[in-house]
């Protein structure tokens, strides 16, 4: 911790290393709920100093991702507020960002604002997502697109899913949550995109009625095969396992 906090105090730029403080602030951000809510405090009160000089939207976003979830962390009602006004910002810039950048930094935000109850904000972004989907919708089939990119696709449907079943939208999010359901059963993706859109999946069913969402969940673990990794673990456990569980769960 002593250290952290003296990496993150150092006036003194670091040789050759690019955007050295952007990069340890984030790790802080990272490590903050495992190491207190002072220095989590003290670590979310450093954020809009360091936005106000970032120019790159990528980096930016990965820093929206870690301060929201820090910040609904310990219920920071007014930081959130603010990096979600952050998050529609980014949204309007001209250079569109990478999915992979934007569902966990939507994921962070629905999870904040749902906990605080901010049902207008939670509105506001799901408008403004909305539009970004469809500004960047493939001018064929979304089955043309490469695995990665349509598995990337489906997941950010499934944030904007979540959004409209929190509402009790039921009828808009029921096809995106068919689309991806049968995806899941297809068996097309490579077992890292199956395992990332059954997350998704899973996450979405989680603010669903709870008569449809047991049965999709009770069938996606009847059914859903390719869910498994190589990892060097494996012999003990399967990470990935661990993490659809979590999906469910959280």
């Amino acid at each position: 911790l002593e250290r952290l906090r003296k990496l993150l105090n150092n006036k003194q730029p670091f040789k050759g290393a690019k955007n050295a403080d952007t990069r340890i602030l984030t790790v802080a951000l990272t490590l903050a709920p495992r190491l207190g809510q002072a220095f989590g405090e003290e670590t979310l009160d450093r954020v809009p100093a360091l936005f106000a000089k970032l120019k790159d939207e990528e980096v930016v976003a990965v820093m929206l991702e870690k301060s929201l979830l820090l910040a609904g962390h310990y219920d920071r009602k007014e930081d959130v507020e603010r990096f979600v006004q952050q998050f529609h910002k980014l949204l309007q810039t001209a250079k569109a960002l990478p999915h992979e950048k934007l569902i966990p930094l939507v994921t962070g935000s629905f999870r904040s604002l749902r906990k605080f109850g901010l049902r207008d904000a939670v509105a506001q972004l799901i408008s403004r997502l909305s539009d970004t989907i469809a500004a960047t919708m493939p001018a064929g089939p979304a089955s043309s697109l490469v695995n990665d990119k349509r598995s990337k696709r489906h997941c950010l449907l499934l944030e904007l899913a979540a959004g409209w079943l929190f509402f009790g939208e039921e009828t808009k999010a029921r096809k995106i949550l068919d689309d991806a359901r049968g995806l899941l059963l297809a068996k097309e993706l490579h077992n890292v995109n199956q395992t990332e859109l059954a997350c998704a999946y899973l996450s979405a069913l989680g603010q669903a009625p709870m008569d449809f969402a047991l049965s999709r969940i009770m069938e996606f673990f009847r059914k859903v095969e390719g869910v498994y990794d190589m990892f060097t673990t494996q012999d003990h456990y399967s990470l990935t396992r661990f993490n659809v569980v979590e999906a469910m769960i959280l």
